[in-house]
């Protein structure tokens, strides 16, 4: 297995760690869904925050760290179809309905739980591409188109 695949895997896992540590109480009663609007802003203050924070506290004796090796392509194969296959379950019908966020204990539509999840999975994309340019390789997205 490559090494951007173990990567991915660690980096997934400390998320959902991480967001765990965060539950909230609970007992405690859900909160209302956000407006469109204010979704949007709260995840574009959540990455601005979460770049920043990165940007100013990461050290430069860590840029060359490198991980372990493990075979992890078919657990992100099979995380990807699970994920496409709750999406196709749920059907247009099924976006405006509301699910309790179990971390924020909030009240969310599918679709705003269903971006968030995509938005983050962004994120592990571009940290990756770098990891490609680095290694001296041109990440899928960058190649030239056929």
């Amino acid at each position: 297995m490559t090494r951007t695949g173990w990567i991915l895997a660690l980096i997934l896992g400390a998320t959902f760690a991480a967001r765990a540590q965060d539950a909230p109480k609970k007992d405690a009663p859900p909160k209302p869904p956000l407006s469109p609007s204010k979704a949007v802003l709260e995840t574009w203050n959540d990455v601005a925050r979460k770049l920043t924070t990165m940007a100013e506290d990461f050290p430069e004796d860590k840029y060359d760290f490198q991980q372990t090796p493990a075979d992890i392509v078919a657990f992100v194969k099979k995380a990807m179809a699970d994920g496409a296959n709750a999406i196709q379950a749920k059907g247009d019908s099924g976006m405006n309905d509301l699910l309790l966020d179990p971390f924020s204990k909030q009240q969310v539509r599918v679709i705003d739980f269903a971006y968030g999840f995509i938005e983050h999975m962004g994120e592990h994309y571009g940290q990756l591409a770098v990891y490609y340019r680095v290694a001296g390789l041109v990440p899928p997205e960058s190649r030239p188109k056929k």
